[in-house]
């Protein structure tokens, strides 16, 4: 058993969007269009602990809320990527 500084640096969230001018959307029946593309939990480094831990103090190893920083058998948390399309009219 081994304790460790739970200190991480973490890119959490990222998103980019883009809106479609106006005067490319004059000929259409939009009044507004975007494209939304999202990010989350993209990298994190807890540099004070071994990099074969996969620390990560966002997860709870034993399920449970009362034992957070017990780090049990478990990776970090999972990325997610997601776009979006926005119109109105």
């Amino acid at each position: 058993m081994s304790v460790y500084d739970g200190s991480v640096v973490r890119l959490q969230e990222v998103s980019l969007s883009w809106s479609v001018p106006q005067k490319m959307l004059d000929n259409t029946p939009f009044g507004a269009l975007s494209l939304t593309a999202t990010g989350f939990n993209l990298w994190h480094d807890a540099y004070n602990v071994p990099d074969a831990t996969n620390y990560d103090p966002n997860v709870a190893g034993t399920g449970v809320g009362n034992a957070r920083g017990w780090d049990f058998l478990n990776g970090p948390s999972s990325k997610r990527w997601g776009i979006s399309l926005k119109a109105s009219f």
